[in-house]
């Protein structure tokens, strides 16, 4: 398959010539051109504070709810953070959501908060993990809110550490 030229081409309708691009974008699909289309969107990005109400799509938001609705199901409340990890993953799959991840505890992008819980970040949540098995899910693309809340086994109940959740 030979690669787009990056010599300027005149764009339909217009009669200025469209910007060079680089090879290397070119390899990529990002030239711009109009028969590509628009650029793909970057990584979506939370919004900033203070940005306004924020508002899932319709399919987000009966995914949320059914995974809300398996994580409710959970029973026994789990006794340590690895089987809560665990706990949260079958719940994922029984909502038919298996295909999204939850990093391992020894991720680099887990952090271990001042009183011994774990937060474990994802796109749009944060899952913080308390030495007793008792968790949290706070939603951080919609302000911060509480998405989900179980005790531990022995009926402990769930601690936010100050240090759980970085703003900014």
């Amino acid at each position: 398959m030979a690669l787009p030229s990056t010599e300027p081409m005149p764009v339909a309708g217009r009669p200025e010539a469209a910007a060079p691009i680089s090879a290397a974008a070119a390899r990529r699909g990002l030239a711009g051109d109009e028969r590509l289309g628009p650029a793909p969107p970057l990584a979506r990005q939370p919004p900033a504070a203070g940005a306004g109400r924020v508002t899932r799509r319709l399919q987000s938001r009966q995914r949320l709810g059914r995974l809300r609705q398996q994580l409710a199901r959970i029973h026994p409340a789990p006794s340590c953070p690895q089987q809560a990890r665990e706990e949260i993953l079958d719940a994922l799959a029984r909502a038919g959501l298996g295909d999204w991840t939850v990093p391992e505890l020894s991720d680099a992008c887990v952090r271990r908060c001042s009183e011994g819980s774990i937060c474990i970040p994802l796109l749009s949540h944060v899952i913080v993990l308390n030495p007793s098995g008792a968790f949290r899910i706070i939603d951080v693309y919609a302000g911060q809110h509480l998405y989900f809340e179980m005790p531990a086994r022995t009926g402990r109940p769930f601690v936010l550490p100050a240090d759980a959740i970085r703003r900014g």
